[in-house]
């Protein structure tokens, strides 16, 4: 994709490339241009991916060895798993003599301000962490389609970005948690999910439902119980008012895990419980339960092979997760 000049610009608007430049660097009022002029030929350069001085170029041709990485970290209490993501990142980029531009877009506008400055600064690619963001998600079109270099990570939804997707298979990780349980010869196995549109629960909630099926045992609505942060993951007190209870619980995250060994724990019942992400505090707990590891630190080194490949297809690459068994 041949890179947008001055010339360009100047060819489109009907001025010189001196004219062009001038508006470029803020000084159009100080040659007599007008502000709709202006206005417009800012918005036409803006359109077609013009970056000015030699950073636009080092952006396209990959000379500059620094990447931008746009991370989404909320709580803090999730920090572990932001952690393993940019561990992965940054140990392979410094394996690669790549340097890092990081990024915490958690908050308001700060995902587009992240963009512009990861182009501004001349980065070699970006590092993205999927949102569901409307204003964010067509910058990032935009910026691909005009040639810069994106790699997506953890886009729980369907395919939304013409660039590579690595992400994890959340579907299998449900599917092995559950049949894990069935192993053991647990045959009523609840689930504490979550089902929220495009989330990773849902995947999860997808791979219990399949590997119930593989094994001939027939679904039961009524062992499906919501559980999320805003409840204080306080579903598995719904699971006790049940005339038959369950022999064992798969739960969509290990912060649901940990909440229902100890509500079952305090109501006196035996019930094994199965988490998901494989977190860290597990090992502190007075019993450790199994859990599926979530492998981030794999996604980010994959991500950043992605990116210093010049891979510019729309290919999903999918990391499988795996059983940790307490």
């Amino acid at each position: 994709m041949k890179r947008p000049t001055l010339k360009t610009i100047a060819a489109e608007m009907d001025l010189s490339v001196s004219a062009v430049s001038r508006i470029i660097n803020g000084k159009g009022k100080s040659i007599g241009l007008n502000d709709n002029t202006i206005k417009n030929t800012l918005a036409f350069a803006d359109k077609i991916g013009y970056r000015p001085h030699k950073q636009a170029q080092n952006l396209r041709l990959g000379k500059n060895n620094v990447i931008g990485v746009m991370l989404f970290m909320p709580e803090s209490f999730n920090s572990d798993l932001a952690y393993r993501l940019f561990k992965g990142i940054s140990q392979t980029a410094q394996q690669k003599s790549q340097a890092l531009m990081f990024f915490d877009v958690s908050e308001p506008d700060s995902s587009l301000k992240a963009i512009n400055q990861c182009l501004n600064s001349g980065v070699d690619g970006i590092i993205a962490t999927h949102l569901e963001d409307e204003a964010y998600l067509k910058r990032l079109k935009e910026i691909i389609a005009q040639g810069v270099n994106v790699v997506m990570v953890l886009n729980p939804g369907d395919h939304v970005l013409n660039c590579p997707n690595v992400i994890i298979d959340q579907q299998h990780g449900g599917f092995i948690a559950t049949e894990y349980l069935l192993r053991k010869g647990y045959k009523r196995i609840a689930h504490l999910a979550y089902r929220g549109k495009f989330s990773s629960g849902a995947k999860r909630f997808k791979g219990y439902k399949k590997a119930l099926a593989a094994a001939g045992i027939v679904y039961d609505e009524k062992l499906v119980v919501e559980d999320s942060e805003k409840i204080n993951f306080t579903g598995a007190k719904e699971l006790l008012k049940l005339k038959e209870l369950p022999d064992a619980v798969f739960c969509w995250n290990d912060k649901s895990a940990v909440q229902a060994q100890r509500i079952f724990k305090n109501a006196g019942v035996k019930i094994e419980v199965m988490g998901f992400d494989n977190r860290e505090f597990i090992q502190y707990l007075e019993e450790p339960f199994s859990s599926i590891d979530f492998p981030l630190q794999e996604v980010g080194a994959l991500a950043v092979d992605t990116l210093l490949s010049g891979d510019l297809s729309s290919r999903v690459l999918t990391i499988a997760p795996k059983m940790v068994n307490r």
